[in-house]
């Protein structure tokens, strides 16, 4: 009774550590993978095992919404103009 209970927590505990290394990366973003500090990866969009302990993820977003403007065509209307910059945004670390 004792020994299945360990076994159960034992695994229970792996199988939250491995859901929470599960990464989902959008269409607009890249996940940058660092193995032992070092450049290993860059991750295309889609679901990614991150390995525990070993792997750092960096999550790069590729769009940077430009703050909207209005101005003048060339029959005197008032346009606003919203647009969407893609570069690297930012680099965060999850």
């Amino acid at each position: 009774m004792r020994a299945s209970f360990w076994f159960l927590l034992f695994v229970a505990i792996v199988a939250v550590l491995a859901l929470k290394r599960i990464k989902i990366v959008h269409e607009d973003q890249r996940l940058l993978i660092e193995r032992l500090g070092r450049f290993h990866r860059v991750c295309g969009p889609g679901r990614h095992l991150v390995l525990p302990f070993v792997e750092t993820a960096h999550l790069v977003r590729l769009n940077e919404a430009l703050p909207e403007w209005t101005g003048l065509d060339e029959e005197q209307i008032h346009k606003r103009i919203l647009a969407e910059f893609y570069g690297v945004e930012r680099l965060r670390r999850l």
